[in-house]
């Protein structure tokens, strides 16, 4: 996935058990973080998991680049879920943000 510089950006996240199954876990938080340079922009965040399907967005301030020599800045959105004492899983999505030459 590809956005523009201090765009939106919104993610489906579908956890799943040590099966692969689709399962709603007890716990899920998540936390973005510059690719590159390792900076973090949004720390973990707890989400309230209502089903086996949960949606993340992540605003547009969190999407505005942070080295302003590069073309493309990669970030990562790590999602991590738990189902109690059942174990545990976790997952990473990555894309990119384009750097428009007048916006920043």
């Amino acid at each position: 996935m590809s956005i523009n510089e201090l765009s939106a950006a919104t993610f489906t996240v579908t956890p799943v058990d040590e099966d692969g199954d689709p399962r709603t876990p007890t716990n899920t938080r998540y936390r973005l973080d510059d690719k590159a340079g390792g900076t973090e922009i949004i720390t973990w965040t707890d989400i309230s998991p209502t089903s086996t399907e949960m949606t993340i967005s992540i605003p547009a301030t969190s999407n505005a680049i942070i080295d302003t020599a590069l073309r493309n800045e990669t970030k990562v959105l790590t999602v991590e879920t738990d189902y109690g004492t059942d174990g545990a899983h976790v997952e990473e999505h990555e894309y990119k943000v384009r750097n428009l030459q007048f916006v920043s």
